[in-house]
């Protein structure tokens, strides 16, 4: 980042009473001040839950030069764009309007207001059976279709399974505008595809995890554990 964006970020944040007066917790988050410097990012406040390994993150955008705010489920992270800014005095309004809020939904175990797409597609009623153990080859149940996560581009985050200790995961989502199920995984963090899982129904899904999940699994495991070694 360059240094005189840097100042001048720091020179707002040095100021602004409202980050000064946040509550020090939310709905089970807890709030932390801090200065975390990347190439273009510039964070400075968080509210975690660390137990449901969620988080909600305040940082500026040097690309873009606004505010902007994302939220973590698991390894997955996204910003929210109703809550983007070019300044900080328009970045606090949006705060004031949306930030208590956010951190409630992200805290509830069940999804409000669901949409109707899924709702229709029957996403969080559907019988999976024993098709979704709570744990396969190390990685836990993380996110149920029960309890679907809105994330961005119109999508649903309907399974994950992580694993922390690798900082790896698989994840289901459904599309709403293509009526979509697809796939993809985290292997140390960094994204790749898992295309074993493309389905339009619910049926053909299941049917895709019964025969791809615990391998896709296990072959996540062992790439995470391959490049952990070629770390040490």
């Amino acid at each position: 980042m360059k240094k005189e964006i840097e100042d001048k970020v720091r020179e707002e944040l040095a100021d602004w009473e409202y980050l000064n007066n946040l509550p020090r917790e939310m709905s089970g988050f807890s709030l932390t001040r801090y200065e975390n410097i990347y190439d273009d990012f510039f964070e400075f406040l968080s509210y975690e839950n660390r137990e449901k390994h969620r988080r909600l993150v305040m940082y500026f955008h040097q690309e873009t030069m606004e505010y902007k705010l994302k939220v973590g489920y698991g390894l997955t992270e996204f910003c929210r764009i109703d809550c983007i800014a070019a300044s900080r005095d328009e970045f606090e309004t949006l705060l004031q309007r949306y930030l208590e809020e956010i951190i409630r939904k992200m805290a509830a175990e069940k999804v409000e207001n669901i949409g109707s797409f899924i709702l229709n597609k029957h996403i969080m009623d559907y019988d999976f059976g024993d098709l979704l153990p709570e744990e396969i080859e190390g990685f836990q149940l993380y996110i149920r279709p029960s309890a679907p996560v809105p994330i961005t581009n119109f999508s649903y985050i309907i399974i994950d399974y992580e694993c922390f200790k690798l900082e790896s995961n698989v994840i289901i989502y459904y599309n709403v505008f293509r009526d979509e199920f697809f796939g993809e995984a985290r292997i140390c963090r960094i994204p790749t595809m898992s295309y074993q899982f493309d389905s339009n129904t619910l049926e053909g899904l299941a049917e895709k995890l019964r025969i791809h999940l615990a391998s896709r699994l296990k072959a996540v495991k062992e790439a995470a554990l391959q490049e952990i070694a070629k770390g040490k």
